[in-house]
């Protein structure tokens, strides 16, 4: 039982610690380039008609 334990305790602290955190802010990114889609109908153009995605311009 100490080892189920102790094994469950290592496998989830850095679950918690690390993909909780890095899970919320990808849906912080999805949820903030849709509300950015809804105020630029024509799609995801940027002022130059050129293709602005994940803050890099392509």
């Amino acid at each position: 039982m100490a080892l189920a334990l102790g094994w469950g305790l290592l496998l989830a602290t850095p679950l918690t610690v690390v993909l909780v955190p890095c899970l919320y802010m990808i849906g912080f990114d999805i949820q903030h380039f849709i509300l950015q889609n809804r105020e630029n109908p024509e799609g995801i153009l940027n002022k130059s008609g050129r293709l602005f995605c994940m803050g890099i311009i392509a």
